[in-house]
């Protein structure tokens, strides 16, 4: 069996567990380089997405714009606390009540 061919068997195998690519390294004893290099490499040439997706989502973040007229409050210990608004305003207030 070509080295091509062996893992192409384990990447197969491991798909159909629906495990961690890292338990089943571990089970059978193989490296876990090796398995991401060899699965990528096999990915590139087949030329396919493998069937497994990573887990990772997209996250996109809106800007808020800030409100003008936000408050600020300067403690006497000198910290800032800022940009409080109606959103987080209660936020604000229960912050101000752990800090008295």
């Amino acid at each position: 069996m070509s080295h091509t061919q062996h893992w192409q068997h384990h990447i197969d195998a491991w798909q159909q567990t629906g495990g961690s690519q890292a338990h089943y390294c571990r089970t059978h004893e193989l490296d876990q380089n090796q398995f991401s290099y060899w699965k990528c490499k096999l990915a590139k040439c087949n030329n396919v997405q493998l069937a497994r997706p990573s887990g990772f989502a997209v996250a996109q973040l809106a800007a808020v714009p800030e409100s003008a007229s936000s408050l600020c409050i300067t403690l006497p210990n000198g910290i800032l606390l800022g940009g409080i608004d109606a959103m987080n305003a209660p936020v604000a207030a229960q912050l101000l009540e752990y800090l008295r």
